[in-house]
């Protein structure tokens, strides 16, 4: 088994506009304690530390969780305590395995290795052993963006290197770059920027070489310092894998059409503890990132870390309230010309692209063109993919002529007296009909009344004056089914 080192994460940071250095929270352990490190990237100074949990000469791996560190001991207990606060230890594991390696993601949970990899959630405790390896550890796990890495050797040629390991199947992990004997990683942040990473190299008893490596070429840069130490671990608050800098993780904005205001929900990540502050237009300022009755217009959006040490800035629209529906055009069903109707449907929005649903069918379409109608009323929505959406209702009448689609409907009489029955005379022509004109003649061979088209109708007054009761002429003038001209002559009894 190739000797126990260590895998360093450490983590530092610039204070925006001050240019000055200070520590984010890297830690290593020997059998003396736990010592923090300091002085920026490429540093080897340190300071020691309280275990809130009591010392303890059995400590083996560490490692970070924003303000919490994580350790095993040579006995198989997993403790964690928060750094600086007395009396916050508590013991998770009892009698576990011995691992020699240890890291946590993103989301705080645990990773521990030997040969074997294995996961713990500490806020489930939830326990499972995720399989073998090919390869053995040499001294710890450290995440490189989504990577899980593994500073190891390879059993079958003694290879030695950084190995990325298959959460999901560790059998299938591979070589990721060849290295010296490393016993471990260094990671320093650099401020709103991407960390530098660094190999951990034993030279001696009680010597331990920092030598700095490009992860992104997989190349090695050089020895930048010494450790007159014995290092058992070391954890920071990056070794999750994520650069020190802020990141806008989500934007959501929540708008109804016709509303003139709208909702934010942003999310966003640090990797260190302590509470991110969002401000809008350098204005509204708050932790939560929840902005309610944002105005219409663009918007000004700054995510800034823990202690204001660094910003990111972004920004939106929030669109202005409109009816979505521009405008609907339509035709009416002829029963007896056998043709159907048709709606079309014009929109327009902000909101990318718009699919018009038939509500009455479920039916959905990218285009407002709906054919193939019968008389009816029909009910649409209309809708973006932002999810705004605006439901109408549309009507349309068919042509059924009263005396059918042959039959020539002419009243003989009718009474406008306003009572709401039978105050008009109308004549209904079917549609096939053509060239239909039609004249009313009073007592005195005066018209008192015209009109053309296949649905005429008369209210009993001439310019606005009321016709007295009597016997009115009629005469009526089309082209047939056939197209022959036909003309008919009658009388109408007006009674009020």
């Amino acid at each position: 088994m190739v000797a126990r080192k260590i895998v360093i994460l450490f983590t530092t940071l610039f204070f925006a506009g001050l240019g000055s250095v200070c520590s984010q929270g890297a830690y290593i352990n020997t059998q003396s304690g736990i010592y923090q490190l300091n002085g920026g990237p490429g540093s080897c100074n340190r300071v020691q530390i309280t275990n809130e949990c009591g010392p303890s000469n059995v400590l083996l791996s560490i490692a970070v969780y924003k303000d919490t560190l994580y350790y095993n001991t040579w006995t198989g207990q997993l403790k964690r305590f928060v750094i600086g606060v007395p009396g916050s230890c508590e013991t998770l594991m009892e009698y576990g395995a011995l691992y020699n390696s240890m890291t946590v993601d993103k989301n705080g949970v645990i990773y521990m290795a030997s040969e074997a990899l294995y996961r713990f959630d500490p806020h489930t405790k939830q326990f499972d052993n995720l399989g073998f390896m090919p390869f053995g550890s040499m001294g710890d796990l450290a995440f490189y963006h989504d990577k899980l890495l593994l500073a190891g050797y390879d059993p079958i040629d003694w290879t030695t290197g950084l190995f990325e390991i298959d959460i999901n199947d560790p059998s299938q992990s591979k070589m990721f770059m060849e290295t010296p004997s490393f016993f471990g990683l260094l990671s320093y942040p650099v401020a709103c920027g991407d960390n530098k990473y660094y190999g951990l190299l034993a030279i001696g008893a009680g010597t331990t070489n920092l030598v700095e490596l490009d992860l992104a070429n997989k190349t090695l840069t050089g020895n930048t310092c010494t450790m007159p130490m014995d290092i058992l671990d070391a954890a920071s608050s990056t070794e999750m894998g994520a650069d020190n800098k802020v990141v806008i993780t989500g934007l959501q904005i929540s708008k109804s059409c016709q509303s003139s205001t709208g909702s934010v929900n942003v999310a966003a990540m640090f990797p260190s503890a302590g509470d991110i502050t969002y401000s809008l237009d350098n204005f509204k300022t708050n932790t939560s990132g929840i902005f309610a009755n944002v105005e219409a217009g663009q918007h000004t959006l700054r995510v800034t870390a823990p202690g204001g040490v660094c910003s990111a800035d972004s920004s939106f629209t929030i669109a202005p309230a409109f009816n979505m529906i521009n405008n609907i055009f339509k035709t009416g069903p002829d029963m007896c010309a056998n043709k159907s109707g048709s709606i079309s449907i014009n929109a327009s929005s902000a909101g990318g692209a718009i699919t018009f649903t038939l509500l009455n069918t479920g039916v959905s379409q990218p285009t407002g063109n709906f054919d193939n109608l019968r008389g009816g009323r029909y009910n649409f929505r209309i809708s973006d993919e932002s999810g705004c959406s605006k439901d109408t209702s549309v009507a349309l009448a068919e042509n059924i002529p009263i005396g059918g689609c042959s039959d020539i409907f002419i009243p003989n009489a009718f009474t406008p007296n306003n009572d709401g029955k039978n105050d008009l005379y109308t004549i209904s022509l079917p549609t096939s009909f053509k060239n239909i004109t039609l004249q009313i003649f009073g007592r005195w061979g005066n018209v008192v009344c015209q009109g053309k088209g296949n649905h005429i109708t008369w209210d009993g007054s001439f310019k606005g004056v009321q016709q007295p009761t009597g016997i009115y002429v009629y005469n009526l003038t089309f082209s047939d089914l056939s197209g022959t001209q036909k003309m008919l002559k009658g009388t109408i009894t007006l009674i009020r």
